[in-house]
């Protein structure tokens, strides 16, 4: 959907109106933000659509179940090509992707989490690429564009309703349904540029057959085997781009797969856990001796010492690889 036909959609008499603080500048900004990837992000105050409590508490009294996305909604006003429903969510969204054309959300009553994150096709419909969190209350509007799974889950005791507008086809043939991309599971980051190949394989298998989310992060083009749990992103040229990434993105309790101890350091200090390619452990107990060993032989080698270097990966350093993991 072109921002026109937003707009021509959102301003057509009769139907509904957003408030004047939400200008087309301010929608054109937020979309802009999306078309690089950023994570969703709530649009200024007062930017709702100004629908009364009134009007949207009567309609909700005719809602009807939606079984796909596990939602009541019913239609307040709109055509076939943008249309706008209020829903209440007793527990969560059911998570899924439209294809073609973007929606915009207005939290009415409650408080919730929404996840969402640029996708891409894959054999089984959609896989999610990343994944970003967003709390929301009464009063936020947000912006899921087209290609974006998201999913939204209530928080607290009191309902959780939402208006939101969107064309006919989302509710329709054009909704992938995702799983669950809600849940706090551990997820597995990979410094992907000196990886050895027999690592990257184990890697691969590893993440289909305990089902873990695997971000590989590299500064060159890798292939990735098609698989709804396997992503892969290309960081920007420079020194250690790839590893500021990888800090940026990894939470507490995630696995990072890394023989650069400065990263393991990095991402240890917030909590997560790292794994050297040749089956090493990186904690709290050994990280700090590491790095110290790591930075002397750096020393060593400025001041002229031939250290060497580690030994080619062999068998044996896959079998304690796999180990470890």
């Amino acid at each position: 959907m072109r921002v026109d036909s937003v707009f021509a959609g959102l301003n057509k008499k009769g139907d509904f109106v957003m408030t004047a603080v939400l200008t087309k500048s301010l929608y054109c900004q937020a979309l802009l933000q999306i078309a690089v990837g950023a994570p969703v992000a709530k649009l200024p105050s007062n930017s709702g659509f100004d629908i009364a409590q009134t009007v949207w508490q009567t309609a909700l009294e005719k809602a009807i179940p939606d079984q796909i996305a596990q939602i009541r909604h019913v239609c307040l006003a709109g055509d076939e090509s943008w249309r706008l429903h209020v829903a209440e969510i007793s527990d969560r969204v059911t998570c899924h992707v439209h294809e073609d054309g973007y929606e915009v959300y207005e939290i009415v009553s409650g408080s919730g989490t929404l996840y969402s994150g640029p996708s891409a096709k894959s054999s089984t419909g959609a896989r999610l690429l990343s994944r970003h969190s967003l709390q929301v209350t009464s009063g936020d509007v947000f912006i899921v564009p087209e290609g974006y799974a998201h999913q939204l889950v209530k928080r607290g005791d009191a309902p959780l309703v939402i208006i939101f507008a969107c064309p006919d086809s989302h509710l329709a043939e054009d909704r992938i349904v995702l799983a669950d991309i809600c849940e706090e599971h551990p997820k597995l980051f990979v410094d992907a540029d000196a990886l050895p190949g027999a690592a990257r394989d184990i890697l691969f298998r590893a993440a289909q057959r305990v089902k873990i989310t695997t971000h590989f992060v590299a500064n060159k083009p890798l292939r990735m085997p098609d698989s709804e749990y396997i992503s892969f992103e290309l960081a920007g040229q420079g020194f250690d781009v790839a590893d500021a990434r990888i800090v940026e993105l990894v939470s507490a309790g995630d696995i990072v797969v890394t023989a650069d101890i400065p990263l393991a350091a990095a991402v240890v200090e917030k909590g997560a856990l790292a794994v050297d390619p040749r089956g090493e452990l990186y904690s709290d107990e050994n990280i700090k001796e590491r790095l110290f060993v790591r930075d002397f032989m750096d020393t060593l080698r400025k001041s002229g010492a031939t250290t060497g270097g580690p030994p080619p990966y062999g068998i044996k350093d896959s079998r304690a690889f796999a180990a470890q993991l």
